[in-house]
């Protein structure tokens, strides 16, 4: 087990001067706890209350006994981490997003888009030793939670590029074993990815026996019109796997 990090709140006010506050989630989780990234000065209970009513602009964190996870909004989890087992995949989608082992059990180059907490980095950082890993981000202030979420330091085989993921993949060669895109806003998943000419492109940048895995989470009607789009992009080559939990629908898709 990684050990634990630093007490963050003993960590100097930051070069934009704010610093991490953690306080009891009053009127959220009986015995629980926020983290949010303030200004030293902050008034906490008007934060409190903009979380409480979906008007906080920012990432946070909630702690329980167990667990660490990650928000946008009230509404999803974007991430969790079991305190004990900080690699683990403690959501059912995730856990099920690396259902493209058994056909691929060694990719070569893997994306991840969409850090969160880093769960699906962690996992194949841990797991899959000869991949090299990149994980797109693009919301600094998610970066900032990294510390949180005990994510391992970048070396030769893992990376994190703080980009917007579509204007990124315009870039890299093709030649991506695996793409796993996990990448959400408060809304669900972010509508950069949502179009026709973003899943052509994604199509484009896998190798031949590549596989991109979505996770589209939503309302439903959004998520139906998305699937049509990628059964196009993809000449019908999409396997649909409904998780059970916060309206995730995981697609699996292939060049053939």
């Amino acid at each position: 087990m990684r050990p634990i990090p630093p007490n963050l709140l003993a960590l100097p006010v930051g070069a934009d001067g704010r610093r991490w506050h953690r306080l009891p989630a009053e009127g959220l989780y009986s015995g629980e706890y926020l983290w949010l990234r303030e200004p030293a000065d902050a008034d906490l209970r008007q934060a409190l209350k903009r979380i409480r009513s979906g008007r906080y602009r920012q990432p946070f964190a909630l702690d329980s006994v167990r667990s660490r996870r990650l928000h946008f909004s009230l509404r999803y989890v974007q991430s969790e981490m079991l305190m004990d087992y900080p690699d683990a995949l403690t959501l059912s989608y995730t856990r099920q997003m690396m259902a493209f082992l058994p056909l691929l059990p060694e990719p070569r180059e893997l994306m991840i888009v969409g850090l969160g907490g880093g769960s699906l980095t962690k996992f194949c950082y841990r797991h899959l030793p000869q991949t090299r890993i990149t994980t797109v981000e693009i919301n600094p202030e998610v970066l900032a939670f990294g510390s949180l979420f005990q994510l391992p330091a970048e070396d030769a085989r893992h990376r994190i590029v703080l980009a917007d993921a579509a204007d990124h993949l315009s870039q890299v060669a093709a030649g991506l074993d695996v793409v796993l895109l996990d990448g959400c806003d408060a809304q669900g998943t972010a509508r950069r990815f949502c179009s026709p000419a973003f899943f052509r492109e994604l199509r484009g940048k896998l190798s031949p026996e590549g596989i991109a895995v979505i996770n589209l989470i939503g309302v439903a009607s959004r998520a139906s019109r998305l699937m049509e789009d990628l059964r196009s992009a993809f000449d019908g080559e999409v396997l649909v796997l409904n998780a059970q939990a916060n309206d995730n629908r995981l697609v699996f898709a292939s060049r053939r």
